[in-house]
């Protein structure tokens, strides 16, 4: 059969189409979509240093003394520099699954205020997505499998 050929699809075959069909999504990749997936993410991390919001729109607390004069959690730059691109960024995008982050070995404090260990430490998440973003990847990733078809 030509891959352009369409197979008609009878009740007596059907069980054979929805294995194709399972089949075909565990092997197909989503690397163009989780591609814009991460550049998305990007984006949304540099816009909750910007803004001082997390992902989730919830607005970062203020120091409890007036600091430096420095923006919340970029006295160095070196954090946002790993969160989105620079030395101690993660990504890696398998085609399946798409990891990325800020690994703790370049950037020990990286989670000090992502997910703090204490309540010393006020929680100011600056590393996700928006539920806007979410939506959109949900839709991309959607549409490159819808493709299969």
């Amino acid at each position: 059969m030509t891959a352009n050929k369409k197979k008609a699809l009878y009740a007596d075959n059907l069980d054979s189409y929805i294995d194709g069909v399972v089949q075909g999504l565990e092997q197909q990749e989503a690397t163009d979509s989780l591609n814009t997936a991460y550049d998305l993410i990007v984006q949304d991390v540099r816009d909750a240093f910007s803004n001082a919001v997390s992902p989730s729109g919830v607005s970062w607390p203020a120091r409890k003394e007036e600091g430096d004069g420095h923006p919340l959690l970029n006295e160095s730059g070196a954090l946002i520099s790993a969160a989105t691109g620079g030395a101690g960024h993660i990504n890696e995008n398998s085609g399946r699954e798409l990891m990325m982050g800020v690994d703790g070995n370049v950037i020990p404090y990286a989670t000090t205020h992502q997910s703090p260990l204490t309540s010393l430490i006020p929680e100011r998440e600056y590393f996700g997505a928006t539920d806007q973003t979410l939506d959109t990847i949900g839709e991309l990733i959607a549409d490159e499998l819808l493709d299969l078809f």
